[in-house]
């Protein structure tokens, strides 16, 4: 009984969240349009804080490309896998504190063959909060795809009092995500490259949050 209550408060849950994403009015920009796209690319590894979770998922269930992701192993994990798979993403069940290498390495597949871009809340399930942590890295290093980040906001939004401050824009509110020029991790990285690597990735990503939140100011 509790696994189709389960699934039922999910796929209603799917169902708020595509129409939600549908009235969000998002306008996407590549800060140096390096591959003319609007920031999407055929196949990368999205990264984004934590606290823009709700919005990236919403947003991304509404496009064409298909999409890969973790989800904590939680109660709440299991609910939120289930609404994200009635939205068509594929998820990896794991997170920092347990089973996050794992997860990765049944990612790996889906974005190495070009079948899925995947998205990451690069400062984890935990925080804290803008420190990136090292998965998106071992993930394209393992995969030779790119990190692409990106920096939202939106012109109305709710801003809750959790670690992240995690936001909920306004149904039919204008947003804005600023997209990076694609970060390579090669094959051979040492682990002091890894790092300096990672830094880049979190104040890109620092940088973009800050001029997306300043766009509608």
């Amino acid at each position: 009984m509790k696994i189709f209550i389960s699934k039922i408060l999910a796929l209603i849950g799917a169902c708020i969240v595509y129409m939600y994403g549908l009235s969000l009015r998002l306008r996407l920009v590549t800060i140096n349009d390096s591959h003319g796209n609007g920031g999407i690319n055929d196949n990368a590894i999205y990264a984004h804080w934590h606290q823009d979770i709700i919005p990236w998922a919403s947003t991304v269930s509404t496009g064409s490309k298909k999409m890969c992701t973790m989800a904590s192993l939680s109660t709440d994990g299991e609910i939120i896998t289930l609404l994200l798979r009635y939205l068509k993403f594929k998820v990896a069940r794991g997170s920092q504190a347990k089973r996050g290498r794992q997860a990765l390495e049944e990612m790996i597949p889906w974005v190495q063959n070009g079948s899925h871009n995947a998205a990451l809340a690069v400062d984890g399930s935990r925080g804290p909060k803008y420190k990136v942590k090292i998965g998106a890295l071992l993930l394209a290093k393992e995969t030779g795809k790119p990190i692409i980040v990106a920096g939202t906001d939106y012109k109305y939004k709710i801003t809750f009092n959790s670690w992240d401050n995690m936001i909920l824009p306004m149904p039919f509110s204008k947003g804005i995500a600023l997209f990076s020029d694609p970060i390579y991790v090669p094959k051979n990285v040492t682990e002091e490259e890894l790092e300096t690597k990672r830094l880049e990735v979190e104040d890109t990503l620092t940088m973009l949050k800050k001029k997306a939140e300043a766009y509608f100011k």
